[in-house]
């Protein structure tokens, strides 16, 4: 596993800032009567996804399991003034908060540093609300077998990917009623696009 306390301080580069913008965006599309609703961004590192849609949701919770991400977010939350978000460090493979109930969640690029895929989707549809959504975006890959599990690596651009299809299914087996993907214009620098995923509960 990558060491993210020790990049938290310098991880907002261009690159990831500019990334973050088109992501953000692409959510906001997806969003129907956000400012009455709460969101999760899982994986959420320094929030650069999670503050462009701070004002769209009545509340954001940002989660990361490291210690000095979370530093960061809150950080920025306090110089934002906002009292309404907040941020936990957790793993939700090993503990979820009592009685975390959220309308959406979202998470990008976080998946490859996750071993056991179904258990963290499963993880999340425990914590949605019923008609909730999850948005997973991430980087398209080939399919080689299963379609979900990708070696673990540091920069986003040196995995291989997901299979999106193989996604929908696993959403589905989980207990997801809908699951539709989409692929995104916006290419890594290794040439793969991304693709974002909406499952509903």
């Amino acid at each position: 596993m990558a060491d993210f306390d020790s990049l938290a301080k310098d991880y907002d580069t261009d690159k990831r800032i500019k990334r973050a913008v088109y992501f953000s965006d692409e959510l906001r599309l997806r969003i129907t009567e956000g400012h009455n609703k709460t969101a999760l961004e899982y994986g959420c590192g320094t929030g650069l996804v999670g503050f462009n849609l701070i004002y769209d949701f009545r509340l954001i919770v940002f989660v990361d399991s490291s210690a000095q991400m979370i530093e960061q977010v809150n950080q920025k939350l306090l110089s934002l003034g906002n009292t309404s978000s907040f941020a936990i460090c957790r793993d939700f493979i090993t503990d979820i908060p009592r009685g975390l109930k959220v309308d959406y969640i979202f998470t990008s690029l976080v998946l490859h540093h996750i071993e056991d895929t179904k258990t963290i989707l499963s993880r999340f549809y425990s914590i949605l609300n019923d008609k909730g959504h999850l948005f997973i975006i991430d980087k398209n890959g080939i399919n080689m077998g299963d379609g979900i599990l990708r070696p673990s690596a540091l920069d986003p651009d040196e995995y291989d990917g997901f299979d999106q299809f193989a996604m929908t299914s696993l959403a589905k087996e989980i207990g997801f009623i809908t699951a539709e993907t989409k692929s995104l214009d916006y290419d890594s620098t290794d040439g793969k696009g991304f693709f974002i995923l909406d499952a509903l509960k």
